[in-house]
C-alpha cells in the first residue's frame, strides 16, 4: 500500500475513507442482490426438477456460489466497520443511526393504527446515494401487530429472531440461509411460522422488499402470512 502524498490534509484522507465506505456499501447491496437471485434460482430448480440427478448437481453448484457470496458479504461488513472506525478516529462526521424506544403497546382499534405506528418510527431509511459521507448503514425499524392486538417493535440486524431464523433455514433439507435473514420482514415471517401466527401487519421505515425483490416475495409467501404496509 502506498503512503499518502505529503501535504494532503487529514480531512481529505477522511473524505476518501468515507467515499470508500459508500463504495463498500454499494458492493454489499450488489452481493445481496446476487445472493437473492441464487436463492430464487434454487427454488426454481427444485420446482422444475425435483430430486432429479441434474437438480442435485445444480444445487451443489448454486449452493457453493451462495456460500462464497455469504463469505464475501461478511468481509464487506468487516470492511465497512473498519472504515467507520477509521473515520471516527480521525474526527470525521458520522450520522448516527436513529433509534426510537418502543412505545407502550396498545391494541389497534382501527386503520388509524397504521398512521400512529408510522409516526413512532424513525425517519425513512435514506438510500446510499443520499446519505452523508461516512454515515453508518441505518437500521430498518418497524412495528407489527397480530390478532392478539399487542404491538411489537422490531429492528433489522442480528438478534434472537435472527438466530431463530438462521436455525430454521438450516433445518430445512437442502436449504441455505438467505442473506436477507437479518431483514425485519424475513425475521418476522419466520417468527410467525415458528409461533403459529397466521396473519400480522407490519409497518417499517423502509421500502418493503416485497415491492422490489423477487426472491423476497418467494420467501415471504413460503414462510409467512405477512401483510406489509406501504412506506
Amino acid at each position: 500500500m502506498t503512503r499518502p502524498q505529503g501535504g494532503t490534509s487529514i480531512n481529505a484522507h477522511v473524505a476518501r475513507l468515507a467515499a470508500l465506505g459508500i463504495t463498500a456499501e454499494r458492493a454489499h447491496a450488489i452481493v445481496v442482490a446476487l445472493a437473492d437471485e441464487v436463492t430464487a434460482v434454487l427454488a426454481d430448480v427444485e420446482h422444475l426438477l425435483g430430486d432429479a440427478a441434474r437438480a442435485t448437481a445444480i444445487h451443489h453448484a448454486l449452493g457453493d456460489a451462495e456460500q462464497h457470496l455469504r463469505d464475501l458479504d461478511n468481509l464487506i461488513d468487516l470492511l465497512e466497520e473498519r472504515l467507520r472506525a477509521a473515520v471516527r478516529h480521525h474526527g470525521g462526521a458520522l450520522v448516527p443511526a436513529r433509534t426510537t424506544p418502543p412505545g407502550k403497546p396498545t391494541a389497534p382499534s382501527s386503520a388509524d393504527w397504521l398512521t400512529s405506528a408510522r409516526a413512532e418510527l424513525p425517519a425513512d431509511v435514506v438510500t446510499v446515494d443520499q446519505r452523508e459521507p461516512g454515515a453508518p448503514t441505518p437500521k430498518t425499524h418497524g412495528r407489527w401487530v397480530a390478532d392478539d392486538g399487542l404491538v411489537h417493535a422490531e429492528t433489522s440486524g442480528k438478534d434472537d429472531k435472527y438466530t431463530a431464523a438462521v436455525d430454521y433455514f438450516r433445518s430445512l433439507p437442502g436449504r441455505r440461509v438467505p442473506l436477507r435473514a437479518p431483514d425485519v420482514e424475513m425475521k418476522l415471517a419466520v417468527h410467525m411460522r415458528l409461533n403459529g401466527i397466521t396473519t400480522a401487519t407490519l409497518v417499517i421505515n423502509h421500502v418493503p422488499c416485497l415491492r422490489h425483490d423477487v426472491a423476497c416475495v418467494k420467501w415471504m409467501h413460503r414462510y409467512g402470512g405477512l401483510i406489509m404496509s406501504e412506506v
